[in-house]
């Protein structure tokens, strides 16, 4: 990969669409070169509802990062997927190595039982597969391995996750791209990549959950021994704080969404009651407002929103998981004054808030827990992009997308 080559992530979010557009330096690092964000329209907790719309707000994202990065020529583009529709589970597969006693297993070894996993996974499941996540190698009954490549054994098995979601809801996603004349070469489940840069490589091995929350959905990941091994979406977001203010305090849900950003705080108790704060509602008239009952109304819908997660968490038993390395939120949610410490109360154990871990060029400007998931789309591809020039998303993949534009579903 050369040191000039172009990745470009997109986050299609409920209410806001990020787009960075970064050069490669290495297969490990990247330098960020044009950022942009446009208000999102057609899409609704993580699913689109309106193509045009959708293709529009995409187009307007990505225009804004081209200009800053000096009108670079984009075409491929890493994209996130979220929604209710996500789900994952575990699949199993065992081939045999026959080249003889003692033969090395290579990566085409590897990459066919991974091939095995998808297929048995695909047979059980009708919907479209997203990953086939590895989380351990089996090479004769010896486990435990993270990567078995060149080592000696007759047989190997793999225990992998599989995401997949609606092929409908994948196939408008594709749509709305495709209209903005983009060709998606990678689809990211969001959880796993805000994980890739808001997590350090100690919490994804010793055990630590995720949570991002944006406007309208919950997207929760849990890693161990450096893998996903869970991944979950729940409807919800902080954008039901933004209505339950205007609803409460009788105000436009655009002044509700500034008050909430300026002087939001889900700690009530640190608040003095008789503090109070002017909106100017709508630009006609101002209205005071007690900063107190504002914290009631965020501290409740909070707790709420924290306790789907966790709820999500036990019922999956993967809470066990996140003793040791805790709970890390991100997304615009994270923002909130206080929230960490709501979440404290919920899990009982240890939360942070979680920004990308990125300090190159324009930093500045994507510095938020709001850019977790388009710098994560960064990081996961420059990480796996010898995974897709040689495999799923590489030539074999455009060749087969263009074969589906043409006949449909057939194929």
């Amino acid at each position: 990969m050369s040191r000039y080559d172009n990745i470009v992530g997109i986050d299609l979010g409920t209410s806001k669409t990020c787009v960075a557009i970064a050069e490669v330096v290495d297969e490990h690092s990247f330098e960020l070169i044009g950022t942009g964000t446009s208000d999102s329209k057609g899409v609704n907790s993580g699913i689109i509802v309106n193509i045009d719309e959708a293709t529009d707000t995409i187009v307007d994202a990505l225009d804004k990062a081209i200009d800053m990065a000096g009108r670079v020529k984009v075409r491929d583009v890493i994209i996130n997927i979220s929604g209710k529709h996500i789900r994952s589970f575990d699949s199993n597969a065992t081939v045999n190595i026959a080249r003889g006693k003692g033969a090395i297993i290579t990566e085409a070894d590897v990459k066919r039982v991974i091939d095995a996993a998808r297929v048995n996974a695909s047979s059980g499941d009708e919907g479209e597969i997203i990953h086939v996540l590895p989380r351990n190698f089996i090479v004769d009954s010896e486990s435990g391995i993270q990567n078995p490549v060149n080592m000696s054994g007759s047989k190997l098995e793999v225990d992998a996750l599989i995401v997949t979601s609606n092929p409908i809801t994948v196939r408008n996603l594709r749509t709305a791209f495709d209209n903005a004349d983009l060709y998606v070469s990678d689809m990211v489940v969001s959880a796993l990549a805000s994980g890739e840069t808001v997590l350090s490589l100690a919490e994804k091995e010793q055990g630590t959950a995720i949570i991002d929350i944006g406007s309208g959905t919950i997207d929760i990941g849990v890693f161990s021994d450096g893998n996903l091994v869970y991944t979950r979406v729940i409807p919800g977001g902080a954008r039901y704080i933004t209505s339950d203010i205007s609803i409460g305090f009788k105000i436009p849900f655009e002044d509700a969404e500034k008050l909430k950003i300026t002087h939001g705080n889900a700690l009530p108790e640190f608040i003095d009651k008789n503090s109070t704060v002017k909106v100017d509602i709508s630009g006609v008239h101002e209205r005071e407002i007690s900063v107190y009952e504002l914290s009631k109304v965020i501290e409740a819908r909070a707790i709420e929103l924290l306790s789907l997660a966790k709820k999500a968490l036990d019922v999956s038993g993967y809470m066990r998981y996140v003793r040791n390395g805790g709970i890390v939120l991100t997304g615009g949610f994270s923002l909130l004054k206080g929230v960490d410490k709501v979440a404290e109360r919920i899990f009982e154990t240890g939360v942070r808030v979680g920004f990308p871990n990125y300090t190159g060029p324009l930093f500045e400007m994507v510095n938020s827990p709001i850019h977790s998931t388009v710098m994560g789309l960064l990081s996961y591809g420059v990480k796996n992009e010898r995974d897709r020039e040689s495999g799923y998303g590489g030539p074999l993949d455009r060749i087969l997308e263009f074969v589906r534009k043409i006949f449909g579903d057939i194929f």
